[in-house]
C-alpha cells in the first residue's frame, strides 16, 4: 500500500541507471534531500575539487524533491545475500523561516513491514507497522533532533560540501560508470566506526550513496527515479506530509 502519490511538477524528472535497518534506518528520512542544509562557511577552494564544487552549486537551486529508491543491506566480504527494501520520497526544501516538509516510505518486498516518516513543517511523526494486519503505531516528534546518519546521507545526496568536509576528506574519482566522491572521515573515533562514504554520480545528479562501516556493513541507497523542480508544484497536496488518520 503507498503512503503517497509523487505528484508531476515543473521541473525535471530522471530515470536513473544503486544503512542498517533500525537506528540508521531514521537516517533515509532525508534523502528528503533538499530540506536540512545549513550555511556553513565553505572551506579553503583548494580543498575542493572546482568541478564538484560547480555541481555541488547546480543542486542547490531544487527546492522540491521527489522519488523512488531501493535500499540494500550487506556484507562488504559478500558473505551473505542483500538484504532489500524499497521505498519513495518526497521533500520541499527549508527556505527561510520555514521549516522543511517530506514525507518518506519503505518497506520490505513482501510489504509486511512498513516504515513512514513525515513533517509538515512544524511537527514530525514515525509510524510503523511491523505485523501486517495490525494498527500502525504513531509517534509525535517536535522538530529540531538532530540525527547525524540522517543529516550526513542527506549531504550526500545534495553534495552538501560544506558539511562533508568539516568531518571528511573529499577525494573525486572517475570511471566508466560515472564520477564518484569518496568520503574518509577525518577524526579517529569517527574513523573508529565508518570506513567511508561513496556518492556516484550520473550526469552531476546522486545516484547511489554508498555507506561502510567497520564492521562489514555496507548499506547501498539506489535512486531509481528522481523528480526534482526548482519551484514547488501549484498542485502538490500538502497533506501528504502530514499523519493520514484513516485507510493507513
Amino acid at each position: 500500500m503507498r503512503w503517497w502519490k509523487v505528484v508531476a511538477g515543473r521541473g525535471t524528472v530522471a530515470s536513473i541507471p544503486n544503512m542498517r535497518t533500525g537506528a540508521r534506518l531514521v537516517g533515509l528520512i532525508l534523502l528528503l534531500a533538499a530540506a536540512v542544509v545549513g550555511q556553513e562557511v565553505a572551506p579553503p577552494a583548494s580543498a575542493i575539487d572546482p568541478q564538484v564544487a560547480a555541481l555541488a552549486a547546480a543542486r542547490a537551486k531544487y527546492v522540491y524533491v521527489a522519488g523512488v529508491f531501493r535500499w540494500f543491506t550487506e556484507d562488504i566480504d559478500g558473505a551473505n545475500p542483500p538484504r532489500e527494501r524499497q521505498g519513495d520520497f518526497a521533500v520541499v526544501r527549508a527556505t527561510g523561516s520555514s521549516a522543511a516538509m517530506y514525507n518518506v516510505f519503505t518497506c520490505d518486498l513482501q510489504k509486511a513491514d512498513m516504515h513512514r516518516w513525515c513533517s509538515d513543517g512544524t511537527t514530525r511523526w514515525q509510524i510503523e507497522q511491523t505485523i501486517e494486519g495490525e494498527a500502525p503505531s504513531r509517534r509525535q516528534f517536535k522538530p529540531g533532533i538532530a540525527d547525524v546518519d540522517r543529516d550526513r546521507v542527506v549531504a550526500c545526496v545534495l553534495l552538501d560540501l560544506p558539511t562533508l568536509s568539516k568531518e571528511f576528506t573529499i577525494v573525486r574519482t572517475a570511471d566508466h560508470a560515472g564520477d564518484r566522491l569518496v568520503f574518509t572521515p577525518r577524526d579517529a573515533a569517527l574513523a573508529g566506526d565508518l570506513a567511508a562514504m561513496t556518492v556516484v554520480l550520473v550526469d552531476g545528479v546522486p545516484t547511489t550513496v554508498i555507506i561502510d562501516d567497520t564492521h562489514n556493513t555496507r548499506i547501498r541507497l539506489v535512486i531509481t527515479k528522481l523528480e526534482q523542480a526548482e519551484e514547488v508544484p501549484k498542485d502538490l497536496n500538502e497533506l501528504i506530509f502530514r499523519p493520514v488518520p484513516k485507510g493507513m
